[in-house]
Formats: C-alpha cells, structure tokens, sequence
C-alpha cells in the first residue's frame, strides 16, 4: 500500500510539472500586394509571416485553398476565405516602398465575429531587405498585444532606427556691430556714456535666432570717474515676429561681463532685454537695429582696497541703463 501511494504522489508531481499544452490559434496569411515592390518581396513577406507566426507557439498557420489564395477585395471576403479554410484569424499584409522607405501594414480580423482585432505598421528605410526585422517585430506585437514600434530588440532595430534624424538647418551669420551703453548708478556718478565695438555669429533657426557675441566697450575718458570700460562675452535668445525680409524680434541674454564704471571695477554676469529690427532676413547681407536695457547681476565699489581714503565709505553699486546697437552681418 505504501508503495502505491508513493507511485501515485510522484505521478501527480510530474503531471503538475509538465507544461499545459494550449490549443493554437489557427491564422490564415494571405498573399501579400504591394505599391513599388517586386513580387519576389510580397512572397517573402508572406512566407516570413508565416514563420514568426510559427516560432511564437501560439499560432498555427492555415494554407489558404487555391480558389481564394489571391488577394481579397476586402476584409469581408477575406474572412469569409478565412472561414473556407478553417482558421481562427486571417491576417492581411501590404507593403508600400518609395524610394529607400518602405513600410508594412498589418490588420487581423476574427473570422466568428468579423471583427477587427489588431492594426499595426512599421516602416524602415534601406528598401525591402529590411523585411526580416520589420516582420519579426509586427508578429511579436501581435503575439503581445503591443505595438511594434517600440518592442525592438538588439537584432531588430531597423535600419530607420539606426539612422540619425534630420534637422533643419539654422542660416549662420556673421557680423560686426557698433554701439553705446549708457550705465547708471555706476561708482564715478553723473552720466557717461560708452561706446563700444563687438563681433556677433546669428544663427536663425525660423522660429528663433540665437547668437553669440563678443563687445568692448571704452570711453574717451582715460581713467576717474568718467571711466566706462566694459568687455562682455555672452548668448542671446530672440523671437522674430514674422517671416519676411524686414522683421522687427525681441528677446534677451546674459553675458560674462568685466566692468569699470569710474570705481574699482568688477566682473560677473549681465543680463539684458532688447528690442529690434532686423533688415534682409532672406538675403545673404543683414543690417539690424537694436535698443536693449542692461542690468549688472553684481556690484562695484566705488574704491579698491589700497585706493580708499581714510575715514570714506567703500559703497558698492549695482548699475544698470539703456544699450543700443547697430550691425551688418553677411
């Protein structure tokens, strides 16, 4: 008796740990049409359907008889061929190639309900020879229930996938600007305006231009509190108001500055706002206008450390004031 229980336990053991064999879905692919793509592509389209759908485990194909095996007019003779045949699902496929691109389109329907159960497409480019991971990807999201686009694997990604993006191409330019800041609230007092020199490379990208620029700034006056001396480095961001060849824009910046206004001097960053116009947009030689406002996000004394007088306050000012300028790019 002991001995036959044992048998029995170990044969329930071994029933629970074989696998559950469940009966496949049987799916009818049917010959596949195609806009720009030779017929030997559409059958190797066909026959790698039905290989990825074998390779899952939870598809049987169907063989389509020969009196329906051309391709249906529409998705209710399909099922109906489906029916004929005796599968579960039918499965359509198109391919679409444009020069390098081409692109598969799969829809499946039930054949009981006639219902569409599952859409799906994906597209590369290098032509038709990219057929393989196309189709091993559209199989196993419909075997998922997931969309192909986002189930690549190392050995699927499409040559598509590979390839970097195109982008816009920003028009580039470089120009030479003249110009005057007017500081206030500077250590020397009074009101002294610098002009000033600088370098710019635009780069208009349609909807924004950036660029890059490089100012000196020095006043007449060789030192005291006359002294404007600045030398900036920075970036501005501005928006174009429009898309023809005479187009007014407004944005901002920031720059690394380095500033005498008649004290110690001082260097950290400045920011400004402007306004402009900007003249020959679609030519290849640019004049642009600009009134900006600039405010130091840093102070400057009035004294350095060994120049204060004795029994004097070393105040510290934060300046700031209007900014205009003119350039020609090219």
């Amino acid at each position: 008796m002991p001995f036959k229980i044992i048998s029995a336990l170990v044969l329930l053991a071994a029933s629970s740990l074989s696998p559950v064999v469940y009966a496949a879905e049987r799916v009818a692919v049917f010959p596949v049409p195609g806009s720009n793509v030779h017929p030997a592509y559409q059958q190797t389209a066909q026959d790698l359907f039905k290989d990825y759908l074998t390779e899952t485990g939870k598809y049987a194909v169907v063989d389509v008889p020969a009196s329906t095996g051309t391709e249906p007019a529409d998705a209710t003779q399909a099922v109906e061929a489906g029916r004929v045949a005796g599968a579960d699902l039918v499965m359509l496929v198109r391919l679409t190639h444009l020069q390098s691109n081409f692109r598969v389109r799969l829809t499946v329907y039930q054949v009981a309900t006639k219902a569409m159960v599952y859409a799906d497409s994906l597209g590369s480019t290098g032509g038709p020879d990219q057929l393989d991971p196309v189709v091993a990807r559209l199989v196993k999201g419909f075997a998922k229930g997931e969309r192909a686009g986002g189930n690549a694997e190392i050995d699927t990604v499409t040559q598509k996938e590979a390839d970097p993006y195109l982008k816009e191409v920003a028009t580039k330019t470089f120009g030479l600007r003249l110009g005057a800041i007017l500081p206030f609230n500077r250590p020397g007092g009074g009101v002294e305006a610098g002009p000033g020199l600088g370098l710019f490379w635009m780069y208009d990208a349609r909807e924004y231009m950036a660029e890059v620029f490089v100012d000196f700034v020095s006043s007449s006056a060789s030192g005291g509190n006359d002294k404007v001396q600045a030398f900036d480095v920075g970036l501005g961001l501005y928006r174009p108001f429009g898309r023809k060849n005479v187009v007014p824009y407004a944005g901002g910046g920031v720059a690394y500055s380095v500033t005498n206004f008649g004290g110690a001097g001082a260097n950290g960053l400045r920011f400004h706002g402007a306004f402009g116009v900007l003249f020959g947009r679609l030519s290849s030689v640019q004049l642009r206008g600009e009134l900006g406002y600039f405010v130091n996000a840093y102070q400057e004394a009035a004294y350095s450390s060994y120049d204060l007088p004795t029994g004097a306050s070393n105040s510290k000012y934060l300046s700031h004031g209007p900014m205009l300028m003119v350039g020609i790019g090219f």
